[in-house]
């Protein structure tokens, strides 16, 4: 079955975020922040249920390689992507 993404807005703004905080530190470093994401995002969209739900009905994929987690939900075809958070640090909203 063929998966399609939906974003929320804030799952764009913190996405943003990640992409700006790493920038700062570097731009290679903002790249493979993104390549990560892309990365996680393809893999949501091939096999959705691999993740367990943890939260009623919410799923989180975390990233390989930087601590962000994708907090997701699944109905028929469509993936919901809710937010993208960092798993260590609280950023301001």
């Amino acid at each position: 079955m063929s998966h399609i993404l939906l974003f929320d807005d804030n799952a764009h703004l913190d996405y943003q975020k990640g992409i700006d905080y790493y920038d700062d530190i570097s731009i290679e470093l903002g790249n493979r922040y993104e390549e990560d994401f892309k990365k996680t995002l393809q893999y949501i969209k091939e096999n959705p249920l691999h993740f367990s739900k943890r939260y009623s009905i919410i799923r989180i994929a975390l990233f390989e390689n930087f601590p962000f987690g994708i907090h997701f939900m699944v109905e028929g075809n469509v993936i919901y992507i809710l937010k993208i958070l960092h798993t260590k640090r609280f950023f301001k909203q």
